[in-house]
Protein backbone atom coordinates (compact mmCIF):
# COMPACT_ATOMS: atom_id res chain seq x y z
CA UNK A 1 0.00 0.00 0.00
CA UNK A 2 1.36 3.57 -0.48
CA UNK A 3 2.22 5.37 2.66
CA UNK A 4 0.08 7.60 3.71
CA UNK A 5 -2.87 5.05 3.45
CA UNK A 6 -0.38 2.31 5.13
CA UNK A 7 0.28 4.47 7.91
CA UNK A 8 -3.38 4.91 9.26
CA UNK A 9 -4.39 1.62 8.34
CA UNK A 10 -1.48 -0.09 10.56
CA UNK A 11 -1.72 2.47 13.28
CA UNK A 12 -6.13 1.45 14.11
CA UNK A 13 -7.36 -1.39 16.10
CA UNK A 14 -9.69 -3.68 15.23
CA UNK A 15 -13.17 -2.16 14.69
CA UNK A 16 -11.87 1.68 14.42
CA UNK A 17 -12.50 4.00 11.30
CA UNK A 18 -10.44 6.47 10.39
CA UNK A 19 -10.79 9.94 9.33
CA UNK A 20 -10.80 10.89 5.90
CA UNK A 21 -7.18 10.20 4.30
CA UNK A 22 -5.92 11.77 1.43
CA UNK A 23 -3.60 9.88 -1.12
CA UNK A 24 -2.93 10.77 -4.67
CA UNK A 25 -5.58 8.89 -5.59
CA UNK A 26 -7.99 10.39 -3.43
CA UNK A 27 -9.81 10.26 -0.13
CA UNK A 28 -9.85 7.08 1.93
CA UNK A 29 -12.36 5.92 4.81
CA UNK A 30 -10.68 3.33 6.48
CA UNK A 31 -12.00 0.38 8.46
CA UNK A 32 -9.67 -2.22 10.69
CA UNK A 33 -11.53 -5.57 10.73
CA UNK A 34 -9.04 -7.71 11.91
CA UNK A 35 -4.84 -8.45 12.38
CA UNK A 36 -2.93 -11.45 11.84
CA UNK A 37 0.37 -12.62 12.41
CA UNK A 38 2.72 -13.16 9.46
CA UNK A 39 3.27 -17.30 9.92
CA UNK A 40 4.99 -17.15 6.94
CA UNK A 41 7.27 -14.94 7.98
CA UNK A 42 11.05 -16.05 7.30
CA UNK A 43 14.64 -15.35 8.72
CA UNK A 44 15.96 -12.39 7.75
CA UNK A 45 19.11 -14.54 6.30
CA UNK A 46 16.53 -16.42 4.34
CA UNK A 47 14.73 -13.57 3.30
CA UNK A 48 17.09 -10.33 2.76
CA UNK A 49 17.47 -11.32 -1.18
CA UNK A 50 14.09 -10.91 -1.32
CA UNK A 51 13.99 -7.74 0.47
CA UNK A 52 16.50 -5.94 -1.50
CA UNK A 53 14.35 -6.70 -4.92
CA UNK A 54 11.23 -5.51 -3.26
CA UNK A 55 12.65 -2.59 -1.59
CA UNK A 56 14.39 -1.61 -4.97
CA UNK A 57 11.23 -1.95 -6.71
CA UNK A 58 9.26 0.29 -3.87
CA UNK A 59 12.32 2.72 -4.42
CA UNK A 60 11.72 2.86 -7.76
CA UNK A 61 8.02 3.34 -7.71
CA UNK A 62 8.57 6.30 -5.06
CA UNK A 63 10.59 7.68 -7.81
CA UNK A 64 8.17 7.13 -10.05
CA UNK A 65 5.45 9.03 -7.97
CA UNK A 66 7.57 11.68 -7.40
CA UNK A 67 8.37 12.03 -11.14
CA UNK A 68 4.53 12.27 -11.36
CA UNK A 69 3.55 14.17 -9.41
CA UNK A 70 6.41 16.93 -10.82
CA UNK A 71 5.13 16.43 -13.91
CA UNK A 72 1.31 17.12 -13.55
CA UNK A 73 2.32 20.71 -11.81
CA UNK A 74 4.56 21.17 -14.97
CA UNK A 75 1.91 20.23 -17.47
CA UNK A 76 -0.95 21.93 -15.36
CA UNK A 77 -4.09 20.15 -16.52
CA UNK A 78 -6.62 23.71 -16.61
CA UNK A 79 -10.34 22.18 -16.80
CA UNK A 80 -12.72 24.60 -18.93
CA UNK A 81 -15.08 25.62 -16.26
CA UNK A 82 -17.40 26.80 -18.84
CA UNK A 83 -17.69 23.50 -20.17
CA UNK A 84 -18.67 21.66 -17.06
CA UNK A 85 -21.30 24.16 -16.43
CA UNK A 86 -22.81 23.74 -19.69
CA UNK A 87 -22.64 20.27 -19.13
CA UNK A 88 -24.50 20.62 -15.80
CA UNK A 89 -26.97 22.96 -17.17
CA UNK A 90 -28.13 20.41 -20.10
CA UNK A 91 -28.21 17.91 -17.39
CA UNK A 92 -30.59 19.79 -15.91
CA UNK A 93 -32.96 20.42 -18.75
CA UNK A 94 -32.86 16.79 -19.86
CA UNK A 95 -33.76 15.46 -16.55
CA UNK A 96 -37.34 16.22 -14.45
CA UNK A 97 -36.41 18.18 -11.29
CA UNK A 98 -37.69 15.04 -9.05
CA UNK A 99 -35.17 13.05 -11.01
CA UNK A 100 -32.29 14.96 -10.92
CA UNK A 101 -30.65 14.23 -8.13
CA UNK A 102 -30.35 10.29 -8.70
CA UNK A 103 -28.46 11.27 -12.29
CA UNK A 104 -24.55 11.44 -11.02
CA UNK A 105 -22.79 14.46 -11.69
CA UNK A 106 -19.75 12.41 -13.21
CA UNK A 107 -21.21 11.00 -16.21
CA UNK A 108 -23.46 12.22 -19.38
CA UNK A 109 -25.26 10.04 -22.72
CA UNK A 110 -22.60 11.15 -25.67
CA UNK A 111 -26.60 10.47 -28.14
CA UNK A 112 -27.34 13.43 -25.94
CA UNK A 113 -24.88 15.81 -27.48
CA UNK A 114 -24.99 16.72 -30.78
CA UNK A 115 -21.47 17.33 -32.99
CA UNK A 116 -20.55 20.74 -31.56
CA UNK A 117 -20.90 19.96 -28.29
CA UNK A 118 -18.96 16.87 -28.61
CA UNK A 119 -16.29 18.60 -29.63
CA UNK A 120 -16.35 21.18 -26.67
CA UNK A 121 -12.98 21.56 -24.84
CA UNK A 122 -12.94 20.13 -21.32
CA UNK A 123 -9.25 20.81 -20.20
CA UNK A 124 -6.19 21.79 -21.37
CA UNK A 125 -2.72 21.45 -20.78
CA UNK A 126 0.79 23.15 -22.18
CA UNK A 127 0.85 20.92 -25.50
CA UNK A 128 -2.57 18.91 -25.67
CA UNK A 129 -6.38 18.89 -24.91
CA UNK A 130 -9.14 16.61 -24.33
CA UNK A 131 -13.04 17.22 -25.92
CA UNK A 132 -15.88 15.88 -24.35
CA UNK A 133 -16.20 13.07 -26.58
CA UNK A 134 -12.77 11.92 -25.70
CA UNK A 135 -12.88 12.23 -22.30
CA UNK A 136 -16.21 10.36 -22.48
CA UNK A 137 -14.81 7.50 -24.56
CA UNK A 138 -11.54 7.02 -22.17
CA UNK A 139 -13.65 7.78 -18.67
CA UNK A 140 -15.80 4.41 -19.29
CA UNK A 141 -13.04 2.36 -18.70
CA UNK A 142 -12.48 3.46 -15.11
CA UNK A 143 -15.97 2.59 -12.76
CA UNK A 144 -18.40 5.45 -12.03
CA UNK A 145 -17.31 6.17 -8.38
CA UNK A 146 -13.94 6.52 -9.40
CA UNK A 147 -14.78 9.11 -12.11
CA UNK A 148 -15.08 13.12 -10.38
CA UNK A 149 -18.16 15.19 -10.83
CA UNK A 150 -18.17 18.04 -13.06
CA UNK A 151 -18.29 20.67 -10.56
CA UNK A 152 -15.00 19.28 -8.71
CA UNK A 153 -12.62 20.94 -10.84
CA UNK A 154 -9.28 20.14 -8.87
CA UNK A 155 -10.45 16.43 -9.23
CA UNK A 156 -11.36 16.07 -12.41
CA UNK A 157 -7.91 17.90 -13.56
CA UNK A 158 -6.25 15.05 -11.67
CA UNK A 159 -8.34 12.54 -13.09
CA UNK A 160 -8.02 13.85 -16.61
CA UNK A 161 -4.03 13.88 -16.21
CA UNK A 162 -4.18 10.05 -15.74
CA UNK A 163 -6.43 9.37 -18.78
CA UNK A 164 -3.75 11.27 -20.63
CA UNK A 165 -0.35 10.19 -18.73
CA UNK A 166 0.96 8.35 -21.62
CA UNK A 167 0.45 11.48 -23.93
CA UNK A 168 1.74 14.26 -21.94
CA UNK A 169 4.89 12.23 -21.25
CA UNK A 170 5.39 12.07 -25.04
CA UNK A 171 5.33 15.42 -25.13
CA UNK A 172 7.90 15.85 -22.39
CA UNK A 173 10.17 12.93 -24.03
CA UNK A 174 9.82 14.65 -27.29
CA UNK A 175 11.05 18.00 -25.72
CA UNK A 176 13.91 16.31 -24.10
CA UNK A 177 15.28 14.58 -27.34
CA UNK A 178 15.02 11.48 -26.68
CA UNK A 179 13.74 10.55 -30.15
CA UNK A 180 17.10 11.73 -31.19
CA UNK A 181 18.49 9.48 -29.02
CA UNK A 182 20.33 6.02 -30.46
CA UNK A 183 18.22 4.09 -27.88
CA UNK A 184 15.10 5.06 -29.04
CA UNK A 185 16.39 4.77 -32.54
CA UNK A 186 17.06 1.09 -31.99
CA UNK A 187 13.80 0.68 -30.44
CA UNK A 188 11.98 1.99 -33.31
CA UNK A 189 14.07 -0.53 -36.04
CA UNK A 190 13.31 -3.23 -33.62
CA UNK A 191 9.72 -2.43 -33.70
CA UNK A 192 9.28 -2.27 -37.68
CA UNK A 193 11.25 -5.54 -38.15
CA UNK A 194 9.34 -7.56 -35.47
CA UNK A 195 6.09 -5.87 -37.38
CA UNK A 196 7.36 -6.90 -40.27
CA UNK A 197 8.12 -10.36 -39.21
CA UNK A 198 4.92 -10.62 -37.56
CA UNK A 199 2.84 -9.77 -40.99
CA UNK A 200 5.10 -12.25 -43.27
CA UNK A 201 4.38 -14.94 -40.40
CA UNK A 202 0.40 -14.32 -40.65
CA UNK A 203 -0.43 -12.99 -44.05
CA UNK A 204 2.81 -14.35 -46.41
CA UNK A 205 3.70 -18.14 -45.05
CA UNK A 206 1.56 -20.92 -46.73
CA UNK A 207 -1.08 -22.01 -44.21
CA UNK A 208 -1.83 -25.74 -43.92
CA UNK A 209 -5.89 -25.84 -44.04
CA UNK A 210 -7.77 -24.56 -40.79
CA UNK A 211 -8.99 -27.66 -38.38
CA UNK A 212 -12.31 -29.34 -38.48
CA UNK A 213 -14.73 -29.42 -35.86
CA UNK A 214 -14.83 -33.02 -36.34
CA UNK A 215 -11.16 -32.81 -35.04
CA UNK A 216 -11.87 -30.71 -32.75
CA UNK A 217 -14.16 -33.24 -31.37
CA UNK A 218 -11.97 -36.01 -31.89
CA UNK A 219 -8.99 -33.51 -29.90
CA UNK A 220 -11.80 -33.32 -26.73
CA UNK A 221 -13.03 -37.25 -27.10
CA UNK A 222 -8.94 -38.37 -26.69
CA UNK A 223 -7.68 -35.97 -24.38
CA UNK A 224 -10.74 -36.00 -21.60
CA UNK A 225 -7.95 -35.41 -18.81
CA UNK A 226 -7.99 -31.73 -20.17
CA UNK A 227 -11.17 -31.09 -19.71
CA UNK A 228 -12.01 -32.90 -16.41
CA UNK A 229 -12.95 -30.39 -13.59
CA UNK A 230 -11.93 -31.42 -10.59
CA UNK A 231 -14.18 -31.97 -6.88
CA UNK A 232 -14.84 -28.81 -5.31
CA UNK A 233 -16.63 -28.65 -1.91
CA UNK A 234 -17.50 -25.36 -0.34
CA UNK A 235 -16.36 -25.18 3.23
CA UNK A 236 -16.24 -23.11 6.26
CA UNK A 237 -13.70 -23.06 8.83
CA UNK A 238 -12.67 -22.14 12.21
CA UNK A 239 -9.07 -22.48 12.38
CA UNK A 240 -7.40 -22.55 16.53
CA UNK A 241 -3.83 -23.11 17.74
CA UNK A 242 -5.37 -24.58 20.91
CA UNK A 243 -6.70 -28.76 20.16
CA UNK A 244 -8.73 -28.66 23.37
CA UNK A 245 -10.47 -25.57 22.52
CA UNK A 246 -11.36 -26.79 19.34
CA UNK A 247 -12.77 -30.03 20.66
CA UNK A 248 -14.60 -28.15 23.15
CA UNK A 249 -15.86 -26.02 20.57
CA UNK A 250 -17.43 -28.67 17.87
CA UNK A 251 -19.99 -29.93 20.57
CA UNK A 252 -21.87 -26.49 20.80
CA UNK A 253 -22.32 -25.72 17.30
CA UNK A 254 -24.89 -27.21 15.44
CA UNK A 255 -25.97 -24.59 12.68
CA UNK A 256 -24.12 -23.18 9.89
CA UNK A 257 -24.99 -19.86 11.92
CA UNK A 258 -23.23 -20.69 15.32
CA UNK A 259 -20.33 -22.19 12.61
CA UNK A 260 -20.50 -18.46 10.85
CA UNK A 261 -20.87 -16.34 14.60
CA UNK A 262 -18.13 -18.43 15.92
CA UNK A 263 -15.64 -17.96 13.12
CA UNK A 264 -16.16 -14.64 12.70
CA UNK A 265 -14.93 -14.11 16.72
CA UNK A 266 -12.55 -17.19 16.82
CA UNK A 267 -11.21 -17.97 13.96
CA UNK A 268 -7.05 -17.40 13.29
CA UNK A 269 -7.07 -17.93 9.31
CA UNK A 270 -6.24 -14.18 8.26
CA UNK A 271 -8.57 -12.10 6.48
CA UNK A 272 -11.65 -14.96 7.23
CA UNK A 273 -13.21 -13.47 10.14
CA UNK A 274 -14.88 -10.65 8.18
CA UNK A 275 -16.47 -13.36 5.96
CA UNK A 276 -17.27 -16.17 8.60
CA UNK A 277 -14.19 -18.58 7.76
CA UNK A 278 -15.81 -18.85 4.50
CA UNK A 279 -12.82 -20.64 2.46
CA UNK A 280 -15.59 -20.57 -0.80
CA UNK A 281 -15.16 -23.94 -2.96
CA UNK A 282 -11.90 -25.78 -2.52
CA UNK A 283 -9.64 -28.14 -4.38
CA UNK A 284 -7.17 -30.92 -2.38
CA UNK A 285 -4.04 -28.99 -4.47
CA UNK A 286 -5.39 -25.93 -1.68
CA UNK A 287 -5.98 -27.59 1.55
CA UNK A 288 -5.20 -31.14 1.42
CA UNK A 289 -5.58 -31.76 4.78
CA UNK A 290 -8.95 -29.97 5.42
CA UNK A 291 -10.24 -31.24 1.50
CA UNK A 292 -9.80 -35.19 2.58
CA UNK A 293 -12.00 -34.54 5.78
CA UNK A 294 -14.48 -32.76 4.01
CA UNK A 295 -14.59 -35.37 1.36
CA UNK A 296 -15.59 -37.84 3.99
CA UNK A 297 -18.10 -35.55 5.63
CA UNK A 298 -21.94 -35.07 4.84
CA UNK A 299 -22.95 -32.02 3.46
CA UNK A 300 -24.40 -30.03 6.15
CA UNK A 301 -22.08 -30.98 8.95
CA UNK A 302 -19.05 -30.37 11.40
CA UNK A 303 -16.20 -31.92 11.17
CA UNK A 304 -12.73 -31.87 12.92
CA UNK A 305 -10.37 -30.64 14.18
CA UNK A 306 -7.78 -31.93 11.67
CA UNK A 307 -4.15 -30.63 12.13
CA UNK A 308 -3.45 -27.92 9.19
CA UNK A 309 -0.41 -26.14 9.13
CA UNK A 310 0.72 -26.30 12.71
CA UNK A 311 -2.67 -25.64 13.89
CA UNK A 312 -6.57 -27.04 14.40
CA UNK A 313 -9.46 -26.58 11.95
CA UNK A 314 -12.86 -27.26 12.74
CA UNK A 315 -14.99 -27.29 8.91
CA UNK A 316 -18.49 -26.99 8.19
CA UNK A 317 -19.03 -28.59 4.59
CA UNK A 318 -22.08 -26.43 2.73
CA UNK A 319 -21.71 -28.03 -0.38
CA UNK A 320 -19.61 -30.49 -2.75
CA UNK A 321 -19.46 -30.22 -6.75
CA UNK A 322 -18.17 -33.89 -7.88
CA UNK A 323 -15.88 -34.17 -10.43
CA UNK A 324 -16.83 -33.96 -14.26
CA UNK A 325 -16.11 -33.62 -18.08
CA UNK A 326 -16.70 -30.23 -19.01
CA UNK A 327 -19.08 -30.20 -22.15
CA UNK A 328 -18.03 -29.99 -25.26
CA UNK A 329 -19.73 -26.81 -26.50
CA UNK A 330 -18.41 -24.92 -23.68
CA UNK A 331 -14.38 -25.56 -24.49
CA UNK A 332 -15.29 -25.81 -28.30
CA UNK A 333 -13.98 -22.24 -28.87
CA UNK A 334 -10.89 -22.88 -26.63
CA UNK A 335 -10.04 -26.27 -28.14
CA UNK A 336 -10.64 -24.71 -31.93
CA UNK A 337 -7.93 -21.84 -30.62
CA UNK A 338 -5.64 -24.13 -29.73
CA UNK A 339 -5.66 -26.29 -32.66
CA UNK A 340 -5.72 -23.26 -35.34
CA UNK A 341 -2.58 -22.19 -33.13
CA UNK A 342 -0.70 -25.24 -33.56
CA UNK A 343 -1.78 -25.32 -37.63
CA UNK A 344 -0.14 -22.21 -37.51
CA UNK A 345 2.79 -22.72 -35.66
CA UNK A 346 3.26 -25.90 -37.88
CA UNK A 347 3.05 -24.19 -40.87
CA UNK A 348 5.70 -21.58 -39.81
CA UNK A 349 8.10 -24.38 -39.08
CA UNK A 350 7.89 -26.39 -42.01
CA UNK A 351 8.38 -23.10 -43.74
CA UNK A 352 11.51 -22.88 -41.76
CA UNK A 353 12.86 -26.18 -42.35
CA UNK A 354 12.34 -25.28 -46.49
CA UNK A 355 13.82 -22.39 -46.03
CA UNK A 356 16.97 -24.38 -44.27
CA UNK A 357 17.51 -26.30 -47.22
CA UNK A 358 18.31 -23.40 -49.05
CA UNK A 359 20.27 -20.96 -46.87
CA UNK A 360 23.67 -21.23 -45.91
CA UNK A 361 25.39 -20.10 -42.35
CA UNK A 362 29.07 -19.60 -42.28
CA UNK A 363 30.83 -18.58 -39.16
CA UNK A 364 33.86 -16.09 -39.16
CA UNK A 365 36.32 -18.47 -36.92
CA UNK A 366 38.82 -15.17 -36.66
CA UNK A 367 35.46 -13.49 -35.03
CA UNK A 368 34.44 -16.18 -32.92
CA UNK A 369 38.69 -16.33 -31.19
CA UNK A 370 38.07 -12.73 -30.36
CA UNK A 371 35.95 -13.60 -28.13
CA UNK A 372 37.61 -16.19 -26.42
CA UNK A 373 40.40 -15.61 -23.83
CA UNK A 374 43.42 -18.11 -24.08
CA UNK A 375 44.55 -17.19 -21.28
CA UNK A 376 42.21 -18.78 -18.89
CA UNK A 377 43.17 -21.95 -20.63
CA UNK A 378 46.22 -24.44 -19.99
CA UNK A 379 47.26 -26.42 -22.91
CA UNK A 380 47.77 -30.24 -21.98
CA UNK A 381 50.56 -32.00 -23.92
CA UNK A 382 48.84 -34.64 -25.18
CA UNK A 383 51.59 -36.62 -27.05
CA UNK A 384 53.64 -38.18 -23.96
CA UNK A 385 53.32 -41.59 -23.37
CA UNK A 386 50.03 -42.78 -21.32
CA UNK A 387 48.51 -39.72 -22.39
Amino acid sequence: MIDEFQEVAFALTPGEISPPVKTRFGFHVIKLVDRASNDLRQEYDKAKDSLKVQLANMNRQKRLILYMDEIEVKYNVKVDTSTCDYLLFKRSELYPPDFLPQIPKNDFDLEQLDRNEKELVLATWDGGQISLAEYFTLARSFPAQARPNFDEYDSLASFIFRLKTEEILAIEATRLGLDQKDYFKGKINKFKEYTMAEIMKSDSIPQLPPPTEEEGRKYYDEHPEEFTEPMKIHVFEIMLGDEVKANSLKGKISSIVQFKEKAADLTERPGKRAVGGDLQYIERQWYPEIFDLAQKTPKGKIAGPVLNRGKYSLIWVADKLEEHIKDFLGVKNEIMYNLTNRVKNESFRQWVESRKQNQTIKFNDEAIWTLVDKDAYTVKDTTSAGS
